[in-house]
């Protein structure tokens, strides 16, 4: 499987890139499913090959950088990649896989995160890409009654809710940890088990982000189906 990295423009440029490819005015609920995003040719034909490819990599960085800016419910977020690596998934998808920071609202900090999303070389789209927020820091088990465990379970089941409008659905969590994501925000990442009454019932796994000094969340998502989890051992980010 060949690797190579994706040759990264200066920050204001993706900047610039990402306002014209994913701009927008509303707050997005990060527990919605996202379709993904384009990632645009450059308006002008470029001269040689090698401008050919950075015009490419300036593209799928930004379309990248603007899926990821779209989990927050945040107005302002500022996104800049560290690294991406480009791996061939199949003969028309490609995965990327990276490392990135970020910085929500009026917040000075900046909070690192890994990534894994798959670039569809055909339609030229960034799928919604799957982060993990403060990567490489040690998770603390939280009692599943706390508030913060408690409110994410709620956040989490309305999103099923909502998905799954046509058929009942509860979710339980089972296991719930916390992260420190710089001194303002705690990221808080569980597992557990989603129930469809008669259908049956299927594994869950539910992240979010918590700005401690609002006290509200920033950030809620989910999947359903085993996955690994952000304090296991095997979970798969990039890192140099």
């Amino acid at each position: 499987m060949r690797r190579t990295p994706l040759a990264l423009l200066p920050v204001a440029t993706l900047s610039l890139a990402v306002a014209l490819i994913a701009g927008r005015t509303d707050t997005v609920d990060a527990a919605t499913p996202q379709k993904g995003v384009v990632a645009q040719a450059a308006t002008t034909a470029p001269g040689t090959r090698m401008e050919a490819e950075q015009a490419l990599d300036a593209s799928v960085a930004a379309a990248l950088i603007g899926a990821v800016a779209g989990q927050f419910e945040e107005d302002d977020v500022e996104v800049r990649l560290v690294d991406v690596d480009v791996e061939e998934a199949s003969l028309r998808d490609r995965q990327l896989l990276g490392r990135g920071e970020l910085k929500l609202g009026d917040s000075s900090e900046w909070i690192p995160f890994g990534f894994e999303a798959l670039y569809d070389t055909v339609e030229s789209v960034v799928s919604y890409p799957r982060l993990t927020l403060a990567d490489g820091s040690e998770a603390t088990p939280v009692a599943l009654d706390a508030s913060i465990a408690t409110t994410l379970s709620d956040r989490a089941e309305a999103a099923l809710v909502d998905e799954f409008a046509q058929q009942p659905v509860s979710l339980a969590l089972e296991d719930v940890r916390s992260v420190d994501a710089g001194e303002r925000y705690l990221r808080v990442d569980a597992s557990g088990t989603a129930d469809f009454g008669r259908e049956g019932n299927a594994a869950a796994q539910v992240h979010g982000l918590f700005d401690q000094q609002e006290n509200r969340w920033v950030r809620v998502s989910y999947e359903l189906g085993e996955a690994p989890q952000p304090w296991a051992a095997d979970h798969r980010v990039a890192s140099r």
